[in-house]
């Protein structure tokens, strides 16, 4: 009779990594700074800040915040790449009127990872 003949298959298998949300958003610098004119409109873009985040996808996506006593001028937004924070003004602003000591406005941006 002799040996059966062996029936084989090569099958290809393909694997794809699922990220997950490990890596925390940054930022690319530790300070920024700008100015702005006083007579811009509201909602005027002030400044772009990059974000870096290792994570991809959905896992990649960030909420923003501003925080400081000097906030109420400014509004902040993603991009929709996810990849920038947008600062922008959000009321009209007023030298003689609101500005603070040293004419400087401080305040923090502060990124995190978005979670369901």
């Amino acid at each position: 009779m002799g040996v059966p003949a062996q029936k084989s298959e090569k099958v290809k298998i393909f694997v794809k990594l699922a990220d997950i949300n490990d890596h925390a958003p940054r930022f690319d610098m530790a300070e920024y700074s700008g100015s702005v004119r006083e007579d811009v409109a509201v909602g005027a873009e002030v400044m772009r800040v990059d974000i870096i985040d290792a994570d991809t996808g959905t896992n990649a996506d960030v909420i923003v915040r501003l925080v400081g006593d000097e906030t109420a001028s400014f509004a902040v937004e993603v991009s929709d790449d996810q990849s920038q924070a947008i600062i922008k003004t959000k009321k009209q602003l007023d030298a003689e009127r609101d500005f603070p000591p040293n004419q400087v406005y401080k305040f923090e941006l502060t990124a995190y990872r978005y979670k369901l």
